[in-house]
């Protein structure tokens, strides 16, 4: 089963990419999803919040910046 964001489910995104960037949208969309878990992981187990940041976080502020570049 395929699994994407929808038009009502546009609020949670970090960056909204412009139509013509089919290219990229997949990846994208897999980033987005990887972002909302880690905010929801961070949420749901604080005491696992600085191991998820060695691990994640710079990965994930690289990834948006590439999608803001994108966007501007």
């Amino acid at each position: 089963m395929e699994y994407a964001f929808d038009e009502d489910s546009f609020k949670w995104l970090a960056v909204l990419l412009p139509e013509e960037k089919t290219d990229i949208r997949d990846a994208y969309m897999l980033d987005t999803a990887l972002m909302l878990l880690y905010g929801v992981a961070v949420c749901a187990s604080p005491m696992d919040e600085q191991a998820m940041e060695e691990h994640l976080s710079d990965y994930l502020v690289q990834r948006l910046g590439l999608y803001r570049r994108e966007t501007a």
